[in-house]
């Protein structure tokens, strides 16, 4: 067993069946297992941080059987193919009854999962590993999307939060998909400020509706109202009307 940095190996651990072994500090570490090479035997490496820095080879009876770095999983000895259980064989090496029982395809390889915002490729034993892989991407990966990095980062992280609905909201889809407060606010976008009518022109008519409005003589509507509020601040008034008559004049 090798570290490239010589801190150790941070956490990771080779493991076959139930026995494992790491290296608590230093370079390089041996360990060694009984193997019946007759059976099967189950190895998997990882489970810590750093892996990048991780080595390992695998020797029995003097030939090295296995070698590769963290994480990594895999057989040893007497272990039955994919076609001796009566399965298909899946490119990542596990089996499935069919092709749409193998697990999805990643240009990342076995071991590592995509970066939910780039291309980078991340360990997948860093997805719930105590280290937060969250949007500001500290250790160099977003692992927000798998579950909120496995439950590492705030529910508060952007990539935590899940896309609300118009209706989640209290509003309206419109046609357009943009949320609304209404289905008459959806069209009102449509119309120019101070069309209170909305007939496609700003004119003496808008103005009469305005002055109705505010003497009480007929309410204006939801869309109608937001538009005669010319200067945006919140309530039609007498403002509103003389900013509407200087855009007839001009």
């Amino acid at each position: 067993m090798t570290d490239s940095y010589g801190d150790g190996w941070n956490g990771n651990e080779f493991c076959i069946d139930s026995t494992c072994a790491t290296i608590s500090s230093g370079t390089s570490g041996t360990a060694w297992f009984a193997l019946d090479l007759a059976v099967c035997n189950e190895y998997s490496v990882g489970g810590g941080t750093w892996e990048s820095e991780v080595g390992w080879s695998l020797v029995c009876d003097g030939a090295q059987v296995a070698t590769g770095g963290a994480p990594a999983s895999g057989t040893v000895g007497d272990c039955p193919t994919c076609s001796d259980q009566g399965l298909i064989d899946c490119p990542d090496g596990s089996c499935a009854a069919t092709e749409a029982d193998c697990p999805e395809e990643s240009a990342c390889g076995v071991g590592y999962v995509d970066d939910c915002v780039d291309a980078d490729c991340c360990p997948e034993t860093w997805i719930g590993d105590g280290f937060a892989d969250c949007s500001d991407q500290a250790y160099g990966c977003n692992l927000t999307c798998y579950d909120c990095d496995g439950g590492d980062c705030p529910s508060t992280d952007a990539g935590c939060q899940e896309e609300q609905s118009c209706e989640d909201l209290g509003d309206v889809t419109c046609d357009d998909g943009t949320c609304a407060d209404s289905t008459e606010m959806c069209e009102c976008d449509e119309f120019f400020n101070g069309d209170v009518n909305q007939d496609g022109s700003v004119d003496i008519f808008d103005i009469i509706q305005i002055v109705n409005h505010i003497l009480g003589v007929a309410s204006l509507g939801e869309c109608a109202e937001t538009l005669g509020d010319w200067n945006g601040d919140g309530s039609v008034n007498v403002t509103d009307i003389v900013q509407v008559a200087i855009s007839i004049v001009n």
